[in-house]
């Protein structure tokens, strides 16, 4: 959300990715030959809820800008196709970034490649000024 133009609106939020809610990917169809264009494996297929038919998710490059070319967002689960271990089948080809010319989903990128949901996050942070005494307890 910016709220360098004035008060926020709810214009202003945008669906992203969430580290504490992303897995690893481990192979894109480079170094897995029994991938198709459109799957990928992960560590973890906990992020993924086949429930929700309309649920997104992002494909991204770790430490990178939130350009485009560094991501792919959009991508819906194959309600066709179930989720075998960590084999993750989606409705369109994950090879290319968003702007559809930067490949996204392979080996040169596999090292930083991670998946997650596409939501609106609430981050906080709790900070105690430092004129409150610390507390101990003892058993």
């Amino acid at each position: 959300m910016d709220n360098s133009g004035g008060e926020p609106s709810l214009d202003d939020w945008v669906k992203r990715e969430n580290i504490l809610t992303s897995t690893k990917v481990i192979a894109v169809p480079d170094t897995d030959e029994s991938l198709n264009a459109n799957e990928l494996r992960v560590d973890q297929p906990f992020a993924f809820n086949r429930n929700n038919p309309d649920e997104t998710y992002t494909l991204y490059i770790m430490g990178a800008t939130t350009a485009n070319s560094f991501r792919k967002t959009g991508l819906k689960l194959d309600t066709e196709l179930p989720i075998v271990g960590n084999k993750i089948s989606f409705t369109t080809d994950i090879t290319t970034a968003s702007d559809d010319f930067t490949l996204l989903g392979v080996e040169g990128n596999l090292s930083r490649l991670w998946i997650g949901p596409e939501k609106y996050w609430a981050t906080m942070c709790f900070d105690t000024p430092s004129s409150v005494i610390p507390s101990s307890y003892e058993n």
